[in-house]
């Protein structure tokens, strides 16, 4: 090997040293890893720099362990050789204005390059393989002979290749090896001397440095960006947890608000249909007494949905029969059913025995439901009001579906028909399913529905035998 100061006495030397710093500081100009194996490529291979033919950049892969071949340059023969050579020449680039221009396009490989591209992988462990050898203590800058080879694995790189003789040096940086950086002049045939070793030796000196350095900065863009990330996310988070706090204490509030204002409506709704009852059907006074029921009766169906709403839901679980449950669910709102002359259909499955459920909280579900679909069903019309009930095994769960003839749902409400507060109807609180579904979901169940607009509806209430036991 040449000794670098006997290299700075040769005038060819002198300007091969100038080439290795314009080469540096082109290097120096990019902290994007791409770009910079471009430029180390084009650094290699240009006439205005190192003069190889061809150069392939081999690269650690930690995750891997291996060392493979990232990216290459280098033409299939001496035709597109002449070619690009040409093109290149007419450009009159300075080294430095190449590599600057070219550091963004990945360089050009033939047909032969690319095979030769996907055979060098080699795993780290095969410390006696030609090109990892050269990642070792011992290793180091040579240039390989085939006559010569002392390796299978020599032999095979040089066959791949295609050439009797290849210039092999490691890529080091503080941090360690980098990669290994192959070169040949399979189109010229130029011998590959000492001095061009040598070059390519304090050569990779410069490309192992702007490696590290690029790998560095994508390692801190990408701590930056991940700090930003949680910064982020603490921060909505913490946005989160004011505004948790601040949905407790307006419900906690509205809990209070709407007991105080159940103990006077319930002594409205009494005295009012206590005179309603009392007065005679000529009474002048009864249409406006029968508004007062009503609209009581409505304060206090939405007041009874914010309180089940706003009440922590811990179901006290117990065994109970299911279809038992459901029939005097039903006999509860008969009355309200009957009023609307909706008829019922009750399809209940006999097999089915004792469920793990809450009763009171399963009660007020199914009577959400109901509701749900006796609102749902047009007062006037042709058709008459129906609604089917049917209970059905379904595995490890059962089934307790509420269908009706109704309007149906509006496809552009499917989506928030369990959200709080959401209602298609021209009143109410829009609790009634929400509070369906926190029931459902406090089983270790669920609630879906169907739905074909002017058709009907169809709610399905899936509770598991066992708590828990329902996917």
């Amino acid at each position: 090997m040449m000794d670098p100061g006997t290299l700075a006495h040769s005038p060819r030397r002198a300007a091969d040293l100038a080439r290795l710093v314009e080469i540096g500081e082109a290097l120096n100009s990019s902290v994007e890893l791409d770009e910079i194996l471009n430029m180390i490529l084009i650094g290699v291979t240009a006439g205005q720099g190192l003069r190889f033919n061809r150069a392939f950049l081999l690269l650690i892969d930690e995750h891997e362990g291996t060392l493979h071949c990232s990216h290459a340059i280098g033409p299939d023969n001496a035709e597109d050789a002449d070619r690009v050579w040409k093109e290149l020449e007419n450009k009159r680039l300075t080294l430095k204005e190449m590599m600057m221009t070219s550091r963004h396009e990945t360089p050009g490989v033939g047909r032969r390059g690319s095979r030769i591209l996907e055979s060098l992988r080699v795993p780290l462990t095969d410390t006696a393989h030609v090109l990892v050898g050269a990642l070792q203590p011992e290793g180091g800058a040579r240039v390989v002979f085939r006559a010569e080879c002392d390796s299978s694995s020599c032999e095979v790189v040089s066959e791949n290749l295609g050439v009797d003789q290849f210039a092999l040096v490691p890529i080091l940086s503080r941090g360690g090896p980098v990669g290994v950086l192959v070169a040949d002049n399979a189109i010229t045939g130029r011998p590959i001397d000492s001095a061009d070793l040598e070059m390519l030796r304090l050569f990779a000196g410069h490309a192992g440095t702007a490696i590290e350095k690029a790998r560095l900065y994508t390692r801190l863009v990408e701590e930056k960006t991940e700090l930003e990330r949680v910064h982020t996310e603490l921060r909505n988070n913490q946005q989160t947890i004011i505004e948790l706090q601040r949905l407790s204490d307006l419900g906690e509030m509205t809990a209070r608000m709407a007991h105080e204002i159940r103990n006077p409506l319930v002594s409205i709704g009494g005295f009012s249909r206590r005179l309603l009852a009392e007065s005679g059907l000529d009474d002048p006074r009864r249409r406006q007494l029968q508004i007062i029921v009503n609209e009581v009766g409505r304060l206090e169906t939405i007041l009874t949905e914010v309180l089940d709403f706003a009440r922590p839901l811990t179901p006290r679980i117990a065994r109970a029969d299911l279809n038992g449950l459901v029939r005097e669910t039903l006999e509860s709102i008969a009355p309200e059913r009957e009023g609307l002359g909706i008829e019922l259909a009750l399809e209940l499955d006999d097999t089915i025995g004792d469920v793990s459920v809450d009763s009171c909280l399963f009660r007020i579900a199914l009577i959400n439901v109901v509701r749900n679909a006796l609102q749902a069903i047009p007062r006037r019309g042709s058709r008459a009001g129906r609604i089917t009930i049917r209970t059905q095994s379904r595995g490890a769960a059962v089934e307790v579906a509420v269908i009706d003839n109704g309007v149906g749902i509006p496809s552009d409400a499917a989506e928030k028909i369990f959200d709080p507060f959401f209602t298609t109807k021209a009143s109410g609180s829009g609790l009634g399913l929400a509070i369906v579904s926190q029931i459902l979901k406090e089983h270790g169940g669920r609630v879906r529905f169907e739905s074909r607009a002017g058709e009907g509806a169809a709610f399905f209430m899936d509770l598991p035998l066992e708590k828990g036991s329902a996917s």
